[in-house]
């Protein structure tokens, strides 16, 4: 959600991701790592001379290194956005009614405002 801060324009709002708010959002980041692992040890990553770190979470330390429950930890502990945040505004027709903006970027029911943004891509 994002919530405004104040009624100051200026400042920054307050956002919060619900990054791994539901379980299958560590889930899917166990399997990611597990494939990322089996890159790392593939012929091709080696011979770049790719090493995988092997000094694990203090935090974790109480699950075994590279087991699903260690990766669960991490992911918890150590998982942050590397992005800029962004909302989405449907783009469409405007008898759409999840419709945002048109195919000009035009916001429906403000005048003179677009959105030139990631959020308002069609795909």
């Amino acid at each position: 959600t994002i919530t405004l801060a104040s009624d100051d324009g200026l400042e920054y709002p307050l956002i919060w991701s619900n990054d791994l708010g539901e379980p299958e959002d560590i889930e899917v980041l166990v399997e990611g790592l597990h494939v990322l692992l089996n890159l790392a040890n593939s012929k091709t990553m080696k011979a770049q001379g790719l090493k995988i770190a092997t000094q694990p979470l203090a935090e974790c330390s109480q699950h075994e290194f590279l087991s699903d429950d260690y990766f669960r930890c991490a992911v918890r502990f150590d998982t942050r956005t590397e992005n800029h945040q962004t909302g989405t505004c449907k783009m469409g027709p405007k008898s759409d009614p999840m419709a945002v903006v048109d195919p000009q970027l035009r916001v429906y029911g403000v005048k003179g405002l677009r959105v030139a943004d990631a959020a308002a891509q069609p795909e």
